[in-house]
């Protein structure tokens, strides 16, 4: 996308109840809801950065509705930030699909690591 194009595109940054902030492309809005598209998350990382992180991430939905009710309030981003949100939220095209695993599978893949650390620790006091 070009920038000329980004520049008009209405991306906002959201201040939810909360406490979250999202950034999303704007898609309609009525009195009562607003619809996003395309939601990320605002994540301040340790070096005082910020990234843009999929809002829902284990979700390949790209449309929202957030009650106006939930949001304490929301402003249009500076035109730099515009192309970094772009990028970010046209990366992730498809879902991340966790390995999800049962209770009992945990607990076995638990019980081998430890079974692996203490072979461990008991090779090293025999070369000692």
């Amino acid at each position: 996308m070009n920038k000329t194009k980004e520049i008009d595109l209405n991306i906002r940054q959201f201040k939810l109840m909360n406490g979250e902030e999202i950034v999303a492309l704007v898609h309609s809005k009525d009195d009562h809801v607003i619809a996003v598209e395309r939601p990320c998350k605002v994540h301040s990382n340790v070096l005082g950065g910020y990234q843009l992180l999929p809002w829902f991430s284990f979700s390949s939905q790209k449309m929202f509705t957030i009650e106006r009710k939930h949001i304490i309030y929301h402003v249009e981003i500076d035109n730099d930030v515009k192309g970094a949100y772009v990028k970010a939220s046209t990366l992730a095209t498809e879902p991340v699909r966790p390995d999800i695993k049962t209770d009992e599978e945990m607990l076995a893949d638990y019980e081998d690591y430890l079974d692996d650390i203490r072979e461990d620790t008991s090779s090293k006091k025999i070369l000692h």
